[in-house]
């Protein structure tokens, strides 16, 4: 047990995001209106595009063709929102759909605290037997596997731009980000009507 909470305590992608989420403070305190629309522009090019529309519909489902380098762009962009590579991110999201709404589901708030579902259920170990047909594109390999790097290279760059734009160009958007996303989970199988008839409670 004690060793599991360590890990977690410990993961790379909490530790950023923990970071990410103290951005908060110095957007409500600095951040004037051109901040503001920055950041709700980077974030929809992260979650609204990269996440929603390219980790979630396109590589999960496959609900949607697009070019190859369409895919790449939209992964890129999802890799800058903090909630891991396309890679981990699809792996879990597949594993949660084979068992959703049961014991095994990676982030069940009918079987998990809501704050787990929340706030750690991204950091779920993926099974990349999942995404074994990813697996073998160089380009989603090389995101996964330097997807802190990219991150960091992001950061620099905004850095080198504008100090503060680290804040409402990356971390913010991300921890918005981190949170929408997880919302879905913790509020999307509580609350609310269905559109199609299913067995779960999504």
């Amino acid at each position: 047990m004690k060793n599991s909470v360590r890990n977690i305590i410990l993961n790379p992608l909490l530790i950023a995001q923990f970071i990410a989420h103290l951005s908060f403070i110095p957007m409500l305190i600095w951040a004037g209106w051109q901040q503001w629309l920055t950041a709700f522009v980077v974030y929809f090019f992260t979650g609204c595009f990269g996440m929603s529309m390219t980790y979630h519909r396109l590589l999960a489902h496959n609900s949607w063709k697009a070019p190859k380098w369409f895919e790449w762009f939209g992964t890129l962009c999802a890799t800058l929102g903090l909630t891991g590579s396309s890679l981990a991110w699809c792996s879990v999201h597949k594993e949660h759909h084979q068992k959703v709404d049961t014991e095994k589901d990676p982030h069940s708030p009918h079987y998990m605290k809501w704050y787990e579902v929340q706030f750690f259920s991204m950091l779920y170990p993926p099974k990349i037997k999942f995404m074994r047909q990813k697996l073998k594109d160089p380009f989603h390999r090389l995101l996964h596997n330097h997807y802190f790097l990219i991150n960091f290279g992001y950061s620099a760059f905004l850095f080198f731009l504008d100090p503060f734009a680290v804040i409402y160009a990356h971390l913010f958007p991300a921890a918005v980000l981190w949170n929408s996303g997880s919302a879905v989970n913790t509020v999307g199988h509580l609350f609310g009507y269905r559109n199609f008839k299913t067995s779960d409670s999504s």
